[in-house]
């Protein structure tokens, strides 16, 4: 006897119910080759109902989605009107703690930020371009405002790294590269207060 294969896994709704919708058409075509009538009788009536769920779904989707753009221009407009209403209080009140807090406004104390040392660079990865003797690096920068050492070694040299490079962005284009040789670089952020621990190795076998 032949094997049955009828697909549900890995298809949308709307696919799986044209299938089901398909294939029970299919059936009720040869009356002379159906084993229980009722049996597709009970099924077309469970695939019409969930015929209308789905339309039912697919409409709601779209009031959903209108009533959310509603909302969040009703957000923006109560975040204007709220703010400007605050500031006229503040004027008001020469912007002092007490009389502000007796108004119902929140306050905040202003955030101090400690700078020290940055961390170590993270992600770095290394990519040969399609030119010779290039490799490009990119990382994520643990600060804004740091510089960034670049270093170098190869397999030969393992503990031979040497200072290739310095940049600002989180970036970094490296030219005159001995072709065909593998590279390993790591890359450190720099900041007034001191440098930070290596990052992660990368490697590339440049073209």
């Amino acid at each position: 006897m032949a094997r049955i294969k009828l697909t549900f896994r890995n298809k949308s709704a709307l696919d799986q119910l044209t299938l089901a919708e398909q294939t029970l058409a299919g059936i009720a075509a040869k009356p002379e080759l159906q084993f229980d009538p009722q049996q597709l009788t009970d099924a077309q009536a469970m695939v019409a109902a969930l015929r209308t769920s789905h339309e039912r779904v697919i409409s709601l989707r779209g009031e959903i989605k209108m009533e959310v753009t509603r909302r969040n221009d009703l957000l923006r407009e109560v975040r204007n009107k709220v703010l400007n209403a605050s500031l006229g209080v503040q004027v008001k009140t020469g912007g002092v703690p007490t009389k502000l807090r007796e108004a119902g406004l929140a306050l905040e104390a202003p955030k101090t930020v400690k700078v020290g040392k940055p961390a170590a660079p993270t992600n770095l990865r290394a990519v040969p371009t399609a030119s010779e003797g290039e490799v490009r690096l990119r990382f994520v920068r643990p600060l804004w405002r740091c510089s960034f050492d670049i270093e170098a070694r190869t397999d030969a040299e393992p503990d031979g790294w040497k200072l290739i490079d310095s940049c600002f962005k989180q970036t970094a284009l490296l030219e005159g590269l001995q072709s065909g040789v593998k590279y390993w670089f790591r890359v450190r952020a720099t900041n007034a207060h001191g440098e930070s621990p290596w990052s992660n190795l990368a490697t590339a076998r440049v073209k």
